[in-house]
This record gives C-alpha cells, structure tokens and sequence, in this order.
C-alpha cells in the first residue's frame, strides 16, 4: 500500500506506486485496521527521497483516527436503526388512532331542544 501526499489521490487512487493514496487513513481504511498490513504502508512526502515506510507514531495516530470513525460509524448506523424503528412505531400508534377516530359515531341529541340560529348584533 502506498501513500503519496504529494501527487496521491483518495479518491482515484488504489494504492498501487503509480497510483498511491494521499492520505495514510485512507490506505488504512482500505485495509480495514489490520495491523500487520498498516506497517507495510510505504510513505511518500517529498519526490527525493521516494517512499519510505510509515512512522510508527504516525501509524497509530492513524489506525486511532480510524477506529474512531468506525465507532462513530456503527453508533451512527445503530441510531439510524433505532430511529427508524420509533419512526414506524410513531406511524402504527398514528395509524390505530385514525382507525378507532372513525369508530365514533355523532348522533343528535333528541332530549334537548331543537338548535336555532341566533344573529348576533354587530357594529
């Protein structure tokens, strides 16, 4: 896996020397956290020296920024999942209203006297 920061790309790059990453997290992302294979990523920071391998400070500030992001991720994916499940159940308990509201029956009240329309006086 090879990291270039000066002519790498995240996006277009495979981590391959002629087609490096830009970033080290994303060549870790790319092997998902395996410690083995994050020290064998090589690092490029200027064009004299050529690729070197990754500083082991550097690798483990990167491999925590990365299993950061996949703890935010999974909690993300764990609200989003409970969200969606209060959504439905907000929905079921809408729709069980609307269903016992069309239940009640209006009748006229027989026992009291007939309504009359009163005009109201106004200016």
């Amino acid at each position: 896996m090879h990291v270039c920061e000066i002519q790498g790309h995240d996006l277009e790059g495979n981590g391959s020397e002629k087609m490096p990453f830009k970033t080290t997290l994303k060549a870790i992302e790319q092997v998902q956290g395996d410690a083995k294979l994050v020290m064998a990523i090589r690092v490029r920071k200027n064009m004299e020296e050529g690729y070197q391998s990754i500083a082991k400070a550097a690798a483990k500030k990167t491999l925590k920024i990365y299993e950061t992001n996949v703890r935010k991720a999974q909690k993300a994916a764990e609200r989003a999942e409970l969200d969606a499940a209060e959504a439905e159940k907000a929905r079921l308990l809408e729709i069980a209203k609307l269903e016992e509201a069309k239940k009640v029956k209006l009748t006229l009240d027989t026992s009291l006297p007939p309504a009359t329309f009163v005009r109201s006086k106004t200016c």
